[in-house]
């Protein structure tokens, strides 16, 4: 999750809603590769692959009144 500002210039999230930033949703999965070096295992390589991307309007709430 990258919560982001709402940006003035945009009347809302990507649905049109009023909106105080926004969520974006990452799905993603890494490929790695390992090397064991002095016992250890390292990571000799990392890819990342973008699966989806959603994004989705929040509101800022305040603290619990009573």
């Amino acid at each position: 999750h990258h919560l982001t500002a709402a940006d003035p210039d945009r009347a809302g999230g990507a649905s049109g809603e009023p909106s105080d930033g926004s969520d974006f949703i990452w799905y993603i999965r890494y490929r790695d590769d390992y090397r064991r070096l002095d016992g250890h295992w390292k990571f000799a390589r990392r890819s990342i692959h973008l699966q989806w991307v959603e994004e989705r309007p929040v509101l800022k709430m305040g603290p619990a009144r009573s």
